[in-house]
């Protein structure tokens, strides 16, 4: 059913309050696709926060008009649902993680805060969002240890010298600061990872440089804004690199671990 002028206008204003909050934008081409699979892309959008519509092209140009995502109207041909998040990655992740099990949904392109994004930047965008949530699963088991500890020394009081449990309290105390600051840390280097990886990307779709020197310049900035080591010895920037090289098969990375 077509649209009226007042239907129209009211989609553009939807739609224009969704992106001016929005940090990431990704489009795709759902041709072919059938409607119960559209229902449950749906429901996944839904429960992770992402704002999901298939929208006249026109209509979204509009809405994206004299704003970071602007860059995107190029892209806009062809029958398009459009995924939108305030998170950086909840957009991107929405579609990945559908396309990996639907081949009729294609991803056309993205924009990160202004930044654009081709299909390849997107999905490291996906594969950070793994990585910050296996970072996310550690910092809870330390938490979750720390607290079975206190449980544990507050239990024991009555049967140990003051001594030993006021050092116990003062271990605890400290491990309970390391991990608060650890914490703060590691959110930061997450997001400067995000955003440099990003930026390489981008200049290799743009063309202004080699796959193989941005791939270079990813992996310094992986080396130096996530390289630290996360539960038993799991090397973070190794990690990540494997991801990479996924995303960018022109070269092999290779680090070594973090001191």
């Amino acid at each position: 059913m077509s649209l009226n002028l007042n239907d129209k206008k009211a989609v553009v204003a939807e739609v224009s309050e969704q992106v001016a909050s929005a940090q990431t934008i990704v489009v795709a081409e759902y041709r072919g696709i059938q409607v119960g699979h559209l229902t449950q892309l749906r429901a996944n959008a839904r429960a992770q926060g992402v704002y999901l519509r298939v929208l006249k092209n026109t209509l979204a140009r509009r809405a994206v008009e004299g704003t970071p995502f602007a860059s995107l109207a190029s892209e806009m041909t062809g029958p398009l649902i459009y995924s939108i998040s305030k998170d950086a990655v909840a957009a991107a992740k929405v579609i990945n993680d559908f396309a990996k099990s639907n081949d009729k949904l294609v991803v056309r392109a993205g924009n990160y805060a202004g930044k654009s994004l081709d299909k390849a930047g997107i999905t490291a965008f996906e594969e950070l969002a793994q990585l910050k949530q296996s970072m996310d699963a550690d910092m809870r088991a330390a938490r979750d240890k720390l607290v079975a500890d206190e449980r544990n020394l507050t239990s024991r009081q009555g049967q140990m010298p003051a001594a030993e449990f006021n050092a116990g309290t003062a271990d605890l105390l400290k491990r309970a600061q390391d991990l608060a600051a650890l914490t703060r840390t590691r959110e930061s280097q997450v997001t400067r990872t995000w955003d440099g990886v990003v930026a390489q990307i981008r200049q290799a779709a743009q063309g202004q440089m080699s796959a193989s020197a941005a791939a270079h310049h990813c992996a310094m900035i992986l080396d130096r804004g996530a390289g630290y080591h996360v539960g038993a010895g799991m090397d973070l920037t190794g990690d990540v690199t494997q991801r990479l090289n996924g995303v960018m098969p022109a070269v092999n990375l290779q680090l070594a671990p973090p001191a």
